[in-house]
């Protein structure tokens, strides 16, 4: 037989092997060809993850940037505002017994009276708008710092949520509210008294700050839900504490005043109490702490705690 022009025929099983090599290495380069599209489909993937997270950064970092200005422009107009409500004239109305006083030609002192009269009713309204602003921009939650403001005496704004008593605006059951003169209408859990976070967890303190430096002579401590918690009392001033009682609580629910004595010639601006919130069950609230000073009762104008249930 004549050999062929391209050369000999290979057997059949070679052409078959020859076949499958050609199938293998074209299934091969189309494996290699779909890694190369996954691998580009998640790298592009990443990238947009990536440029996704730091449009977050951004926005965060603005955020906060947006705020610390907000705080700032409401300290400085609240900063203002305080000085003009610490300043307004007081007027006291004549009374209706008072003689006549002889007329006089008009200096325009009235429109002036008049006019001071409702720039201190407009400050005070201000004032109130601009704190409520206030606490949408700071962190009042557990664990925050907060911010506060002293506000100039006899005006009665404070942060929070408005509750009864003689606090109002402040927060329920902080330890504001164990500012000033007794306010809770009765025993009970009501949240014009402070209450730690939570109850019978274990050792909570109250300190309470006065006007001034006071020589008193006796501690007045008002219990206004399950009493009989405390376990010691320190007072000092500048900064300086000392134990003036520690033992038994005898406050009850009959007598929920407990009256400490202290020592001749102590100096006391600040009281701070200790209770052991396991010894009575349920939350120990205070209403009020007093200094006694001759016959009467000064009462605490400042306070901080290891916690409060207005932090939950």
């Amino acid at each position: 037989m004549p050999s062929s022009a391209t050369g000999p025929e290979l057997p059949r099983s070679g052409r078959l092997a020859r076949s499958m090599v050609a199938a293998l290495l074209i299934c091969s380069l189309g494996f290699l060809g779909l890694l190369g599209v996954l691998s580009r489909q998640q790298q592009g993937q990443i990238d947009d993850l990536e440029v996704a997270l730091a449009r977050l950064e951004r926005s965060r970092v603005a955020s906060k940037l947006d705020s610390a200005d907000r705080r700032d422009d409401l300290s400085t107009r609240l900063g203002a505002l305080e000085h003009g409500v610490s300043t307004r004239p007081r007027f006291v109305p004549p009374s209706p017994g008072d003689p006549p006083v002889a007329s006089e030609p008009s200096t325009g002192t009235e429109e002036v009276v008049s006019g001071d009269a409702e720039r201190a009713t407009a400050l005070e309204s201000e004032v109130t708008e601009l704190l409520e602003q206030w606490e949408g921009v700071t962190d009042g939650g557990p664990g925050g710092e907060g911010l506060r403001f002293k506000l100039p005496s006899g005006v009665s704004v404070v942060t929070g949520t408005t509750a009864s008593g003689s606090n109002p605006g402040v927060p329920s059951w902080s330890e504001v509210q164990a500012t000033g003169a007794p306010d809770t209408d009765g025993l009970g859990d009501l949240p014009t008294a402070w209450a730690s976070r939570r109850p019978d967890e274990g050792l909570e303190w109250l300190e309470i700050d006065f006007p001034r430096v006071l020589i008193p002579s006796a501690i007045v401590i008002v219990e206004s839900h399950n009493p009989g918690a405390l376990i010691r009392v320190e007072g000092g001033s500048g900064g300086s504490l000392q134990t003036l009682w520690s033992g038994t609580d005898l406050a009850t629910e009959d007598a929920n005043e407990f009256v400490i004595s202290v020592s001749a010639g102590v100096s006391i601006e600040t009281v701070r109490l200790t209770l052991d919130t396991r010894l009575v069950s349920g939350w120990n609230e205070i209403d009020a702490v007093g200094l006694e000073v001759g016959d009467t009762v000064v009462w605490g104008t400042e306070a901080r705690a290891s916690s409060s249930y207005a932090q939950r």
